[in-house]
């Protein structure tokens, strides 16, 4: 079995420091895909500490929760597991939805439990203006902005986003002093 190890930069957990490898696609896998082998390298052995919580994020890719809260990516064509906050740009399409539909999907989890609050962090911070874009999209929806006033700080006073983009990062920034 060919294995790859995969370098921990974003926290220092049992999910992150574990090899990725393939899962068994089997009559006996459950809904998942998972398989033994992957509850062994995970430590998932009963029926409780498997994925409860699934959102088809796009390219079939899932975001799953497992019974003991850990967010995984499970990739449905390769068969491969990836710690969410470590793929944060696998998750960027999720902000081409609306807040609330998301929210509305993931309805069993508080939202500060989920990988949604580093996910509007990371868009804040990307490339380009349509993922930044989308995630002021997110702000003016209803998003909480208190904990991003420090990125929409330097969002608005920043010559590498358009002006339309700046003053919308202002306005945000401004509001969230009052939240």
């Amino acid at each position: 079995m060919r294995v790859e190890y995969e370098p921990d930069h974003a926290h220092d957990s049992l999910h992150a420091r574990t090899p990725l490898h393939r899962l068994r696609q089997s009559a006996d896998a459950d809904a998942f895909g998972l398989a033994e082998e992957h509850d062994r390298l995970f430590g998932m052995g009963s029926a409780d500490d498997r994925p409860h919580l699934t959102l088809r994020i796009n390219n079939g890719l899932l975001l799953v929760r497992d019974g003991v809260g850990t967010w995984l990516i499970h990739g449905a064509a390769d068969g491969l597991v990836y710690p969410a906050g470590d793929r944060l740009v696998w998750l960027l399409p999720l902000l081409e939805r609306t807040p609330s539909d998301v929210s509305a999907e993931l309805s069993d989890v508080p939202v500060a439990d989920t990988p949604l609050p580093a996910l509007v962090r990371f868009a804040l911070t990307a490339w380009g203006s349509y993922w930044p874009t989308l995630a002021l999209d997110w702000l003016d929806a209803g998003w909480p902005a208190r904990d991003l006033r420090g990125i929409l700080a330097d969002m608005k006073d920043s010559r590498e986003f358009s002006q339309p983009l700046r003053d919308r990062a202002l306005r945000l920034w401004r509001a969230s002093a009052h939240a």
